[in-house]
This record gives C-alpha cells, structure tokens and sequence, in this order.
C-alpha cells in the first residue's frame, strides 16, 4: 500500500493562501512511501502518522487558506492546517494536533530529506499523483 504525504512546514508564511486544493503543487516536501511488500499494510511512518492525527476528536474546522499537510492513503485522506486543524476527508471528522505534535511531524518529515529521494515516485510514474 503506498502512502503519499505532501507537506509545508507548519511555521511557513505563503504569500498565496495553500488550501486543499492546490497542497500538492506548493509542497515543499513530497514523500511517498510504501508498506512491506507482499503486506496491504501501509509503511510505518504512514502508520504512525495516521494515528497522531486521529488520536484527539475534537470540532476545529480546518482552516482551508493555511493547509500544510496532506496524507494519502488508500481510500482516507486527511488535511492539516498551520494551527493542528485536521479534517478526515472520508468521514468529514475533524481532530485538533497541539504544538508538540505538530513540531514531531514536522521534525520527522524533515529527517527524510537527503536520505529518501523525495520526488521518486512522480518522476517514476510520470507525474502520477493520487486521486483528490
């Protein structure tokens, strides 16, 4: 199963509003990362990511001119916005990430640079991106 992540760090000031749907061009780090083979289960960064953010419900409405984080997974999608909005696509649930675990994303997304080839897999396939 192949996860895909598209994200700006949570800090950044755009001077063009980053919204759902225009996420994927402006992101500054591209990562897609794929499960164990022969296993439908999704890598364990992806794993790990998807429970972070499902982990406190709470009614934050994103905030859809600040996105800053895309997760793609199979059928689930998931937004996050600079303040820890997050909105589950899918399901329409919204959850709230605080500071902490916003600084924890963001510092795990950043260790892949220089050690994974970050635009591999659209080089690879054309440009292919998941389906909005």
């Amino acid at each position: 199963m192949i996860g895909r992540v598209y994200f700006i760090p949570f800090d950044v000031t755009t001077f063009v509003p980053v919204t759902m749907g225009n996420i994927e061009e402006a992101a500054t780090f591209e990562i897609s990362l794929v499960g164990p083979e022969g296993n439908s289960e999704p890598h364990q960064f992806i794993k790990s990511l998807r429970a972070m953010i499902q982990a406190r419900a709470a009614k934050a409405p994103l905030k859809d001119l600040a996105v800053r984080l895309k997760l793609v997974l199979a059928a689930e999608t998931y937004y996050i916005d600079a303040a820890g909005g997050v909105l589950e696509v899918s399901s329409k649930r919204t959850f709230l990430l605080q500071k902490t675990e916003l600084r924890r994303i963001e510092r795990s997304i950043e260790g892949f640079s220089g050690v994974v080839d970050m635009k591999a897999f659209s080089r690879a396939h054309g440009g292919l991106t998941a389906p909005k």
